[in-house]
């Protein structure tokens, strides 16, 4: 199997629970404490069971390429796609920045299986 399609099965099948939905954001916490109150929760499925999309998928994946790249997600990303590939408006958002530059899509469009509920975000 091609490595993208490989790397997006194995993310978006994991069965862990949106981390986000776990977090007490008063309080600060690290990226490990987040993925521990992931994995301490109940997985929403069993691996390979079924398909999600939780955020918990992508901060593992951002953990594992700190720990094997030894530069940090931001600096491989950075060497490995965004300055081989030029893409134009792309960039990191500066400590403390909450909103996008520029123009911008605002929503992912209308749920094809609940076009009554509009747009979604």
């Amino acid at each position: 199997m091609h490595r993208k399609r490989l790397a997006a099965a194995v993310l978006q099948t994991s069965g862990l629970p949106e981390y986000t939905e776990l977090v007490d954001w008063t309080e600060p916490g690290t990226l490990e404490e987040y993925l521990g109150l992931a994995l301490a929760a109940e997985p929403v499925f069993g691996p390979g069971d079924d398909w999600g999309y939780p955020n918990t998928d992508h901060l593992a994946l951002g953990m594992v390429i700190d720990e094997a790249s030894g530069v940090g997600f931001r600096t491989y990303v950075e060497r490995t796609i965004l300055r081989p590939l030029h893409p134009h408006d792309t960039y990191w958002p500066a400590p403390g920045e909450l909103t996008l530059r520029g123009p911008h899509a605002r929503t992912y469009g209308v749920h094809p299986a609940f076009p009554e509920a509009g747009s979604w975000t």
